[in-house]
C-alpha cells in the first residue's frame, strides 16, 4: 500500500476500540471524513463493529474552479544514497575536459536531472489555480461544511444554528489567514519582492504574464524573442566604451596580487547554506537535492568552477538564474577578504560593521564639531545618474588590478551574457563589491572636504570658517567632477543639493557652489539615506533624523 502513495483517512473506533473500516485516497485534501450525524441507517440495523460515517468529496458539476493535474516530484522520498553512489561513479573530470565550458555545464545539469528522474518518485496532484495564496486544506474543509449545511438550509427554508456556526467559523478563519498573508507579504517585501508582485498581479486581475513584448520597432511573440528584446534594452542603457581594448594590455598586476582560491570544502559548505525549501531555478534543480547529495555533488561543481576560472569564461546558461550560483557565494566571500580591508574609510555601503547608521553618525559628529567652533558645516549632496549601469568594465579591471585581484580572477568580470562594455550586474551577488571598488579612488582627488559614501551616494562635508574655505570646497567639487569625467560617470545636477548647518544667522556665510555652469540648488530640508534632515532642527539641536 505504501508504494501506491495513498493516504488512510479513517480513524473511527468501534465499541471494541478497533478501527476495522479503512479508507485509502490519493489526494487527502479532496476528502473529509466525519461521523454520520444524519444517519440513513436505522439504529437497530447498524453493526456495532462498524461505525457509520460520511465521506465528503469536493465535486461541483458546474464549478468555475480552474483545476489542473500536475505531476510533481516527492523530494522527501528520494533515494539519495543511491544517487550519491551514481554520482561518484561518473568521471566528471574526464567529461568536463572533453567539453568546453558551456557544454560541461550543460552535461552537469542534465546528469543531475537524469538522476533525479531515476531516484525521486512522482505523484499527481490537483492544483486549484484560482485559489488564493492563503488557502489551506483546513479552510477548504470549513468551506465545504458551510456549503453543505447551506444546501440543507435551503431545502428546509429556515436558518439553522449549525449553518450559522459553520459560516462564522469559515469567515473567521478566512479573515485570519488573509490578514496573516498580508502581514507576511509586507514584512518580507525586501527579501521576497516576487511574492508582493504575485499579490499585486492577483488583485489586478491579471491571469498571466504578457506573452508579447514591444521594444522600439521590434515585437517579440515567443519566449526567446521576448528575452532577446530585454537584452536589447539592457544593452541600450549602458554607455558605450569608444576605446578598443585587450584584457592583457590593461591589466597591470601588482606584486601582491592574489587569485581567488575556492576549495572543495568551500563549495560543500556553500551547498549546506542553501535553503532546502527554496524553489528550483531555470535549471529545475531543487536546492534540497544538492544538499542531500552535497558530499558527491561538490566535486563536479568545484571542477566547473576551476574550468571557468582557468580560462576566464563563465557558462552562459549558468548566468540565467533566479538564485545565486553556489560558487559565486564563495567567490564573493573571498573577494571581500581582499577588497574590504583596502576600501577607504569614507565608504559605508556593503561593508561589515558599517551601515547607514555609521554614515549618518559621522555626519552628526562633524556638525557638532562645527558648532563647537562657532562656524557652519556645508554639505554637497551628489546624485549619480544610474551609476551602476555606467561602470566601464575596462576601467573596473584596471582598478581590480590595483586592489591586488589576480589576473585569472579579474578576467571573470569581463565575461558577459550579452554584449556590454559597461555596468555591473543588476541585482547580482558581486555587483555591489564591483561598484565599491570602482568608486573607491574618488576619495583620492579630494584635498579639503570630508567625504561620506554609501555605495553611489556621496556627501562632501566641510567646516566653513571663512570665504577661503568656500573656495577650497568649490575646488573639491570641481575635482570630483573631473574624476567623474575620467571615469565616465556623471551627476544628475538637478538632484544635487547644498545644505548648510549653522546656529548663528549672523555668522552664516551663504555661498553659491557650482558644477560647471550649473549653480547647485540650496535647500532647507534634505532626505539623507532615507532620513529627513531639517535645517532648523539641525541648527537648534544638532542633526536629528526624523
Amino acid at each position: 500500500m505504501l508504494s501506491l502513495s495513498l493516504s488512510q483517512l479513517s480513524d473511527f473506533r468501534n465499541t471494541s476500540s478497533n478501527v476495522l473500516d479503512l479508507v485509502f485516497v490519493k489526494n487527502s485534501n479532496e476528502f473529509r471524513l466525519s461521523k454520520d450525524n444524519f444517519t440513513i441507517i436505522e439504529q437497530n440495523q447498524q453493526d456495532p463493529s462498524h461505525v457509520p460515517y460520511e465521506i465528503m468529496v469536493d465535486y461541483y458539476a458546474n464549478s468555475s474552479a480552474k483545476t489542473e493535474d500536475v505531476t510533481v516530484y516527492q523530494y522527501a522520498r528520494g533515494h539519495y544514497d543511491r544517487m550519491e553512489c551514481q554520482l561518484n561513479a561518473i568521471n566528471f573530470q574526464h567529461e568536463f575536459n572533453i567539453r568546453d565550458v558551456d557544454a560541461a555545464y550543460e552535461f552537469f545539469v542534465q546528469t543531475i536531472k537524469s538522476l533525479i528522474e531515476q531516484n525521486v518518485s512522482k505523484k499527481t496532484v490537483r492544483k486549484y489555480s484560482n485559489k488564493p495564496k492563503w488557502w489551506s486544506p483546513e479552510l477548504q474543509r470549513l468551506k465545504n461544511r458551510r456549503d453543505k449545511l447551506f444546501k440543507r438550509k435551503a431545502r428546509n427554508e429556515s436558518t439553522t444554528l449549525e449553518y450559522e456556526e459553520a459560516h462564522k467559523l469559515f469567515s473567521e478563519e478566512s479573515d485570519r489567514r488573509y490578514n496573516e498573508y498580508i502581514r507576511q507579504t509586507q514584512e518580507n517585501i525586501k527579501s521576497n519582492p516576487a511574492e508582493f508582485w504575485k499579490f499585486a498581479k492577483m488583485n489586478g486581475g491579471i491571469e498571466k504574464y504578457p506573452d508579447r513584448l514591444k521594444f522600439g520597432d521590434k515585437i517579440g511573440n515567443t519566449t526567446e524573442e521576448v528575452v532577446d528584446l530585454f537584452a536589447d534594452y539592457f544593452e541600450s542603457i549602458y554607455v558605450p566604451d569608444e576605446e578598443n581594448w585587450d584584457f592583457d594590455d590593461i591589466y597591470v598586476p601588482i606584486s601582491s596580487a592574489e587569485e581567488i582560491n575556492v576549495s572543495l570544502f568551500d563549495i560543500e559548505a556553500a551547498i549546506h547554506t542553501l535553503e532546502s525549501k527554496s524553489g528550483a531555478g531555470p535549471d529545475e534543480i531543487k536546492p534540497s537535492v544538492l544538499k542531500m547529495c552535497a558530499s558527491s555533488v561538490a566535486w563536479p561543481i568545484w571542477l566547473l568552477y576551476q574550468k571557468s576560472f582557468n580560462i576566464g569564461e563563465i557558462a552562459a546558461t549558468s548566468k540565467i538564474s533566479r538564485i545565486v550560483p553556489v560558487y559565486k557565494r564563495k567567490v564573493k566571500k573571498k573577494i571581500s577578504e581582499i577588497i574590504q580591508p583596502q576600501l577607504k574609510s569614507a565608504q559605508h555601503g556593503f561593508r561589515n560593521k558599517r551601515s547607514v547608521v555609521t554614515n549618518l553618525l559621522g555626519l552628526s559628529i562633524m556638525a557638532h564639531n562645527a558648532f563647537e567652533r562657532s562656524c557652519q558645516l556645508d554639505l554637497c549632496y551628489g546624485d549619480y545618474k544610474t551609476a551602476f549601469d555606467k561602470v566601464i568594465i575596462r576601467l573596473l579591471i584596471v582598478k581590480f588590478a590595483r586592489f591586488g585581484i589576480g589576473k585569472k580572477t579579474a578576467s571573470i568580470f569581463k565575461s558577459r551574457l550579452y554584449e556590454s562594455t559597461s555596468g555591473v550586474p543588476a541585482g547580482s551577488s558581486l555587483g555591489p563589491q564591483m561598484f565599491t571598488v570602482f568608486i573607491d579612488d574618488v576619495v583620492d582627488v579630494l584635498e579639503f572636504v570630508c567625504p561620506l559614501l554609501f555605495a553611489d551616494d556621496i556627501k562632501l562635508a566641510s567646516i566653513i570658517f571663512d570665504h577661503s574655505d568656500i573656495h577650497r570646497m568649490q575646488r573639491d567639487i570641481d575635482n570630483v567632477n573631473r574624476w567623474n569625467t575620467e571615469n565616465r560617470l556623471q551627476f544628475n545636477k538637478d538632484k544635487c543639493y547644498i545644505f548648510s548647518i549653522y546656529r548663528s544667522e549672523s555668522s552664516f556665510i551663504k555661498a553659491d557652489y557650482t558644477m560647471g555652469d550649473h549653480v547647485i540648488e540650496r535647500v532647507e530640508e534634505m532626505n539623507d539615506l532615507g532620513f529627513l534632515v531639517n535645517r532648523q532642527d539641525a541648527c537648534n539641536y544638532g542633526i536629528s533624523y526624523l
